[in-house]
């Protein structure tokens, strides 16, 4: 493989795990919206100085709420790819020794004439050489894990007092 797609491939491997981050941010915004819109309908639904109307009206008003943080949180984001070089800029401010190589690779590689395939060749080989211990999942993993155990705790606490208010 040549160096220019081994660096391109990894700056791949950065947006697949960005867009698996956005998507358990956005998925845990719209679980803390669902399940705080549930946790308000039931409560008033169980009220008797509500009318049942009143009590559609918020049905619809909480629903068009899930629906704005689906919009907000996942689809709008998802939407917003960053190109090659935000990433490699992202890259390079959690790695600081890489000082703007990486962008230049990167920049170097979608710009590069026929006359700067040479040099192009040694800045990424370079590149390469320097991003070896350079991990980037470390930052997306621990966040998607944090999100995932927040997730699981909301939804294992909600699931308790449901059944409670049933038996």
């Amino acid at each position: 493989m040549a160096p220019h797609e081994e660096l391109l491939q990894k700056i791949g491997i950065v947006r697949g795990r960005w867009k698996a981050f956005v998507w358990l941010r956005g998925l845990a915004f719209v679980l803390g919206v669902t399940v705080l819109s549930l946790l308000i309908g039931l409560a008033l639904a169980n009220s008797t100085t509500i009318s049942g109307w009143t009590v559609t009206g918020l049905r619809l008003v909480l629903l068009a709420a899930v629906v704005a943080a689906v919009i907000k949180a996942l689809i709008i984001p998802l939407r917003r790819t960053p190109t090659d070089t935000q990433l490699a800029r992202f890259v390079e401010e959690k790695n600081l020794g890489l000082k703007d190589s990486l962008v230049s690779a990167v920049d170097a590689i979608q710009k590069a004439r026929p006359e700067q395939l040479t040099f192009v060749h040694l800045l990424t080989k370079d590149v390469l050489a320097r991003t070896k211990h350079v991990r980037s999942d470390r930052r997306f993993c621990h966040c998607a894990h944090c999100l995932s155990l927040c997730g699981f705790i909301v939804l294992s606490s909600w699931e308790r007092k449901a059944v409670g208010w049933y038996f």
